[in-house]
């Protein structure tokens, strides 16, 4: 099955992560074993050669589905962020930001397991629980942490190679067949990826491995610590080659970790969110205002341009996944429209909507029902039109203004009627400036058929329509 056209929520996000660490982990852990003892200083069969290769499970299982859950989480929600904002031509820098941030989360967990588990693997302890019991005597909790900068500092030139890499073989293999791309295709790039990463940056591996297999004041591996100063070291006094032990079975542990990995990660995602597993329904922020013959509406929700709406005369359907999460809402209208004849505009961040009156006179309200839903706010972008004058704005005989941000507590002037000299106001003349509702600012395509602005021109536009913005239109979202 075809990956579908939609992002997954956060909890999708750390499922499907921590779903694909397990799994690397468990199928590759005796490569990694065994790549982790070429690069220690005794050498291969001095740290334990093919025996006990299992060794480190444990801590390796402990920390993979925390670690790769909190890569994901922090990868997609900044990948997401960036591609609103981001050109198309720039997105694989954007693609780097989003990889390093999630490299610096995850080492959190990732670190104080990949400590216990090579020290393991390594034979400097016989079990989890005495590796756990001798690190922190010999170096308190800081132990657990020993060579995080290392880690991240190799962490983060392999992720900027894997992931721009990944995402560009996922986007040109989905441009050239013209669909989604699979989740075991996406598997096949992310092996391609990886593999190439892991040779490029052998050498900050080795470095990782002298520095977290030192144990302060013991043995022999106490002097290693630092990245520039353990490069220099095993150059000096190993040569140049040493610095790329272990690349053969790294490069093929990383293809074909990047395989499960990225294969395990993709197919759980699409698992869930085709089968809105820990999805959740919300309403959108919907922003209207109207002018005597037209009503606007703004939805105010990004990636919404193959939203699905269904209008009718009485009535509008909004339903779209954004995120992961499902938004809609329907609403009644107060009077008839015209369905046919409606106007659409969607941009990376919104969706408005145009929608001629049936009949041209001014509504109270939007909806049906006088209970205003609350996720309804006012659009004082197109409260009025720059063209219109105070002056000769209409009035709104028998305005509900409890629909139009709280403003209904006009009502009470009804009362000042009987004040002398005060009888002009009974026709509330001030009122006016209310009239007219700000124009389309500019021209639209016509339902159905998206006009796709650049977000910068669309906000523009937005500005340049009279009216201040209101806080409305930044409203989060109420869970349905």
């Amino acid at each position: 099955m075809a990956q579908a056209n939609t992002k997954p929520n956060n909890t999708q996000c750390l499922v499907a992560g921590g779903i694909a660490g397990i799994a690397v982990d468990t199928a590759l852990f005796p490569l990694d074993t065994i790549k982790t003892r070429l690069q220690a200083k005794g050498g291969f069969m001095a740290s334990g050669g093919f025996r006990g290769i299992y060794s480190g499970l444990s801590s390796a299982i402990i920390g993979s589905s925390p670690g790769a859950a909190l890569f994901f989480l922090t990868y997609e929600q900044t990948k997401a962020a960036c591609e609103r904002r981001v050109e198309p031509k720039y997105q694989a820098f954007g693609h780097m930001a989003a990889a390093s941030a999630g490299e610096v989360a995850a080492c959190l967990v990732r670190v104080p397991t990949e400590v216990l588990k090579q020290r393991l693997q390594a034979n400097h302890h016989r079990s989890l629980g005495a590796a756990i019991r001798g690190t922190y005597r010999a170096e308190g909790l800081l132990g657990f942490y020993r060579g995080y900068l290392t880690q991240v500092v190799r962490e983060i030139p392999f992720t900027c190679i894997q992931f721009p890499v990944y995402e560009f073989l996922k986007h040109s293999y989905a441009t050239k067949h013209g669909r989604g791309i699979k989740s075991w295709e996406a598997a096949v790039c992310g092996s391609v990826a990886g593999g190439a990463a892991a040779a490029f940056t052998t050498p900050l591996d080795v470095v990782k491995t002298r520095v977290m297999l030192s144990t302060k004041g013991v043995g022999a591996h106490h002097e290693y610590s630092g990245v520039v100063s353990t490069l220099t070291r095993i150059a000096r006094e190993e040569g140049a080659r040493a610095l790329f032990s272990g690349v053969v079975p790294r490069t093929i542990w990383i293809s074909v970790g990047g395989f499960v990995f990225l294969g395990s990660y993709e197919k759980a995602k699409e698992i869930l969110v085709d089968g809105r597993i820990f999805a959740h329904r919300l309403h959108p922020p919907v922003l209207w205002a109207q002018r005597e013959d037209i009503v606007y509406l703004t939805i105010d929700l990004h990636d919404a341009k193959d939203a699905e709406i269904n209008l009718k005369d009485e009535s509008i359907s909004f339903k779209n996944t954004t995120d992961g999460n499902e938004y809609a809402f329907h609403l009644d209208f107060y009077k008839p429209i015209k369905p046919n004849e409606g106007k659409k505009s969607a941009t990376g961040r919104k969706v408005l909507l145009i929608l001629d009156k049936a009949e041209g006179e001014w509504w109270p309200r939007l909806t049906k029902d006088s209970q205003k839903p609350n996720f309804l706010k006012t659009d004082f972008d197109h409260w009025k039109d720059s063209d219109d004058s105070e002056d000769e704005a209409p009035g709104f005989p028998g305005m509900d203004f409890s629909q139009m941000g709280g403003m209904g507590g006009m009502g009470g002037m009804d009362g000042m009627g009987g004040m002398p000299g005060l009888e002009g106001l009974g026709a509330m003349g001030g009122m006016g400036a209310l009239g007219g509702l700000g124009g389309a600012g500019g021209a639209m395509g016509n339902f159905g058929a998206d006009d796709e602005p650049s977000d910068d021109e669309g906000d523009e536009a937005q500005h340049n329509d009279a009216g201040s913005k209101i806080e409305d239109a930044d409203a989060k979202p109420s869970i349905d």
